[in-house]
């Protein structure tokens, strides 16, 4: 795996580190020795999916992780303000504590009403892996409630950009019903940096919810200011297009036993041999048809091919001598077996007939 890209800026008394790389990997590299190092209690031995499973201890995990992207924003001080997937991960809710549903939930009961065990379907995590993660502190960073406001009208105006970088923490699709993902952002200016970390989440014609936080600093202050947001509104009352197709919920079988294609329940199969192509004969672009009854065999038709037509008569007794003889190439002549290029024996059939 490649190393992951740093970036530094520094910014008066403050240093700004970013690492960025790709997501970790989704399977065990060595299966019998992580559970061997699980039994023992030696972490070292983990391998880096292992060994970040067992340090976030939480039942389930998004399908995308960047466990290398990391942001750290250091002061002169010792104080730091560190944003990473692993302790994001960390603070991730152990219950859907808003019991939130996707859109054909009500189909997928009623489909399996006579079962018991759908009806009241509990889980030990929440599947839409909302964070209260805020940013981690460190080097003996003070926290005090106050009333100041970040000044937006200040973050508007135009101002030339010194630093900025965007990192992914995590991302999942909830098995294609949505999206949640947690990213982070930095900008600096001349005037102050500002620090954005979102938790995104739409669940497909259900809801959209965005929790933020933000945490700004003004150049000649000896303080940040940290802000938190939740922004939530059903889809119905969402400003968009309401042509979109509404989620249909359809218990088909796993075979179409009237096609037999699961390529696709509506679509007709697809020629993957070329769309507008001819079929291509991989036998030989320029070659004859091979005939593969034997390439040492003599023809079907034993009895003579050019014999006078009494002696292909049913005979009693038939011995056959055969003769080996050396050729060099091959044609086809007169609809009989020559041997084809390459072949170097050719057997001679003499045929002894005795008649009744």
């Amino acid at each position: 795996m490649a190393a992951p890209r740093i970036e530094s800026c520094q910014f008066g008394p403050w240093k700004f580190i970013s690492s960025k790389s790709c997501i970790m990997g989704s399977k065990c590299d060595s299966p019998n020795a992580c559970k061997t190092a699980l039994a023992s209690n030696t972490e070292e031995n983990l391998c880096e999916l292992c060994r970040f499973d067992h340090a976030v201890a939480k039942e389930h995990l998004p399908d995308m992780i960047f466990n290398k992207n990391c942001l750290r924003i250091e002061h002169a001080s010792g104080a730091v303000v560190e944003f990473n997937a692993l302790d994001a991960l960390r603070e991730l809710r152990d219950t859907d504590e808003d019991n939130i549903q996707v859109a054909h939930a009500h189909e997928w009961k009623e489909a399996r009403k006579d079962c018991e065990y759908t009806q009241n379907v509990q889980t030990g995590y929440d599947w839409t892996y909302t964070t209260n993660y805020s940013g981690t502190l460190s080097g003996g960073i003070q926290v005090q409630p106050t009333d100041s406001r970040i000044d937006l009208d200040k973050l508007r105006a135009k101002e030339d950009i010194r630093f900025f970088q965007e990192l992914y923490l995590y991302e999942d699709e909830l098995d294609d019903n949505g999206a949640s993902n947690c990213v982070v952002k930095i900008r600096c200016m001349d005037s102050g940096f500002l620090v954005l970390l979102r938790h995104y989440l739409r669940v497909d014609h259900v809801l959209l919810r965005v929790k933020e936080t933000r945490l700004y600093h003004a150049s000649g202050t000896d303080c940040i200011i940290r802000e938190r947001a939740t922004k939530r509104k059903p889809f119905q009352h969402l400003n968009v297009s309401h042509d979109l197709p509404a989620p249909q919920w359809v218990p088909y079988p796993l075979i179409n036993q009237r096609t037999m294609d699961v390529r696709g329940l509506h679509e007709p199969p697809v020629d993957v041999r070329g769309l507008h192509e001819p079929p291509v004969d991989v036998r030989g672009l320029h070659e004859p048809p091979v005939d593969v009854r034997g390439l040492h065999e003599p023809p079907v038709d034993v009895r003579g091919l050019h014999e006078p037509p009494e002696l292909r008569q049913p005979t009693r007794d038939l011995k056959i001598n055969f003769v080996i003889v050396k050729t060099s190439k091959i044609f086809r002549n007169s609809g009989a077996l020559i041997p084809r290029r390459g072949q170097r024996r050719l057997l001679k059939i003499n045929i002894e007939h005795q008649m009744e």
